[in-house]
């Protein structure tokens, strides 16, 4: 990540360069709604890809689309399945760790509540 005045000024070097950018910050960019991607399955990743209108195959693994061009600036949207896969589980992991936190929390307001 890369704050916007600093884009500016190896803008201005006329360095080209690459930036990953937040969900919600390529959203307010493209117009896109990331709830259209909630329903893809990784099983049938390629299938479903295909399917979403402007994406194209660069490899294996990656689909992307460019959402915007603004002045110099390109604006390319990718999804990985190895990093989707990858942040499911990491997701799915962090509910399993915080559900296993709070239950014994939990046990213990119910030992000490008077109801």
């Amino acid at each position: 990540m890369v704050s916007e005045e600093n884009l500016v000024h190896i803008e201005r070097a006329q360095i080209k360069y690459i930036s990953a950018m937040d969900k919600n910050q390529i959203e307010g960019i493209s117009g896109i709604d990331f709830n259209t991607f909630c329903h893809l399955d990784i099983e049938y990743f390629e299938k479903e890809a295909s399917e979403l209108p402007g994406f194209e195959k660069l490899n294996t693994t990656t689909w992307y689309r460019e959402v915007k061009v603004e002045g110099e600036r390109r604006y390319i949207l990718c999804l990985n399945t190895q990093l989707l896969k990858d942040q499911r589980q990491a997701r799915r992991k962090d509910v399993v760790c915080g559900l296993a936190f709070l239950q014994p929390a939990q046990m213990i307001t119910l030992q000490n509540s008077t109801y």
